[in-house]
């Protein structure tokens, strides 16, 4: 694999990147992640203050992102205090340990990482990863690489 095509890989996902950066996340993406995390809706006080913290980074309200509570029990996901992936999930067990102060700074955290893309540029940085490691022939999926490399 030389270097040119290793240019044109990083050059393409960069170039989805700033194209898509700046929508409004797709709502079905969003459903999506309910069904994984959790659907439960958060308490009204988690809400606002979420809310709050998206009108302060002037994150519009019509994007109509989830603050859920984490309902699903898989054993990684009990171990954050709170996550952002089109919506702001929150372990409701930690959340209630938390003084009114930590509960604010949680609250811009998480929106911070919303403000900031975040959770697209993890998408991004993965699949490029991804797929510059197949390029380069340093994954070791043979399915996967043969399949790639007969198109």
């Amino acid at each position: 694999m030389n270097i040119k095509k290793l240019l044109i890989i990083n050059f393409i996902v960069l170039v989805s990147f700033n194209c898509y950066a700046n929508y409004a996340p797709n709502q079905i993406a969003a459903n999506v992640c309910c069904k994984l995390f959790g659907n439960k809706d958060a308490s009204d006080q988690a809400k606002q203050l979420i809310n709050q913290a998206r009108d302060s980074f002037g994150i519009s309200q019509t994007e109509n992102l989830p603050v859920k509570y984490i309902t699903h029990k898989p054993a990684w996901l009990q171990q954050f205090l709170a996550f952002t992936w089109l919506g702001t999930w929150i372990n409701k067990n930690s959340w209630e340990n938390l003084s009114d102060q930590e509960q604010i700074f949680a609250a811009y955290h998480e929106t911070a990482h919303h403000y900031l893309n975040h959770p697209l540029k993890q998408i991004y940085f993965t699949l490029g990863t991804f797929i510059a490691s197949i390029a380069l022939g340093r994954v070791c999926i043979p399915s996967v690489k043969s399949k790639l490399l007969a198109c």
